[in-house]
């Protein structure tokens, strides 16, 4: 699933059930992740979050900011390998 964050945007402290894998499609974007420091990702970076790891992302950016967040279940999982190879 492609999610868009507007310049400033910021979303709010949240956990998934399952672990995902964020593929960053474009501008730039810090991940605080608990246990982690905030880090700085660009287009084409690549973020795992662990299973319920306390997350939030915001747009640093004067553009879009977009993610390909495709992965909190095996099926999921399935349909990101798909997406990421028409990417490539």
């Amino acid at each position: 699933m492609r999610v868009d964050f507007d310049p400033g945007y910021v979303a709010p402290r949240h956990t998934h059930f399952g672990e995902e894998i964020i593929y960053v499609l474009e501008g730039t974007l810090v991940y605080e992740v608990e246990g982690r420091p905030p880090t700085t990702y660009k287009a084409g970076d690549v973020l795992i979050v662990l299973a319920g790891a306390i997350h939030s992302v915001k747009n640093i950016g004067r553009g879009n900011g977009a993610e390909l967040e495709p992965s909190i279940t095996v099926r999921r999982r399935l349909l990101w390998s798909a997406q990421f190879a028409r990417l490539h």
